[in-house]
């Protein structure tokens, strides 16, 4: 017993002092990553999405309704270009540090334990790698991550805290209507998945499904008293005049997933690997949950760095 006891002690230091130099690390990149956000500019694609967020009601066509969710954070930052990229940049922060109190809250850990280090290092720094392969400024893909994140702080607080469970659920579907109707769908149809994962009986199933829905409808009545949804028709209309239902950028989501599988392997397997962890861990094979979720943040970290950057013009 006393071996088997110093070589535990023998282990865990080491695994101890990783953990904090990761949790470190992620919070040296994100910080240097905000602080630099006022260099560089895009005029095409970023110049688009501050017009749009400076008056995204003056347009006879829009595609999309996103500029009407992102100009209450423009205008939150005073207006200011670098201050808007760093509110949404925080806010990603926020749900990265939410999503992994709520993960190391249900799988019970203590703070000190090295896997409650990992988990919160690998959830601050994840959302940040959205500006690997996208512009700054908050736009239509930073709401799809925003509301995937939060439907993912949704389903881990389906058992634990239902209620804000359904309320978090239900304002991740609200951002993503401000996205593409495919993007409520899937949002909608994951959650409903994991609310029949996550509750035995179907009485409780309905109860949280009628939460959700409840909540749902509380936050459409919000937007439809604050928002002016004549002209949000009549832009929606004026879009589909000149472009029909399709998009004007052809382009083939067949060929975008394949792509993904083929040169994104590292987002996948990491993201797999980190699943296998949890469900490690749960079964009680310990081992593999507490070296997986360090395998898994260091490949996600070196991953994208044969891959082209957005931020090139934030690396001075």
């Amino acid at each position: 017993m006393p071996i088997h006891r110093n070589l535990a002690l023998l282990i865990s230091r080491p695994r101890f002092v990783a953990a904090v130099a990761v949790l470190a690390f992620a919070v040296v990149l994100a910080s240097n990553l905000i602080l630099k956000m006022d260099r560089g500019f895009d005029f095409t694609d970023e110049a688009f999405y501050l017009m749009l967020a400076q008056r995204p009601a003056e347009y006879d066509l829009v595609l999309g309704l996103f500029s009407y969710a992102i100009r209450p954070l423009y205008l939150l930052a005073g207006e200011s270009v670098s201050a808007f990229n760093r509110l949404g940049a925080v806010i990603l922060a926020g749900l990265g540090v939410s999503l992994g109190w709520a993960v190391v809250t249900r799988l019970k850990l203590s703070w000190r334990d090295p896997d409650a280090i990992l988990i919160a290092g690998t959830a601050l720094l994840a959302p940040f790698l959205y500006y690997t392969y996208w512009l700054p400024t908050p736009s239509y893909n930073w709401l799809v991550l925003v509301a995937g994140w939060m439907l993912a702080l949704g389903l881990v607080l389906l058992e634990s805290l239902p209620v804000v469970s359904a309320f978090t659920a239900a304002f991740a579907i609200a951002v993503a209507l401000f996205t593409r109707p495919p993007n409520v769908m899937a949002y909608g149809a994951i959650y409903l998945v994991g609310v029949l994962c996550a509750f035995p009986g179907n009485r409780a199933r309905l109860v949280q499904l009628g939460h959700t829905i409840l909540f749902g409808l509380c936050f459409l009545v919000v937007l439809a008293a604050s928002l002016p949804l004549g002209t949000m028709l009549n832009q929606i209309n004026g879009y589909f005049v000149v472009f029909g239902g399709s998009h004007p950028n052809p382009f083939s989501m067949r060929d975008q997933q394949t792509e993904f599988l083929r040169d994104g392997w590292v987002w996948w397997a990491s993201g797999g690997l980190l699943l296998v962890c949890m469900f490690a861990r749960c079964s009680g094979r310990t081992v593999i949950a507490r070296w997986g979720e360090l395998i898994a943040l260091f490949a996600i970290r070196a991953g994208p760095a044969n891959s082209d950057s957005s931020l090139s013009g934030f690396s001075a």
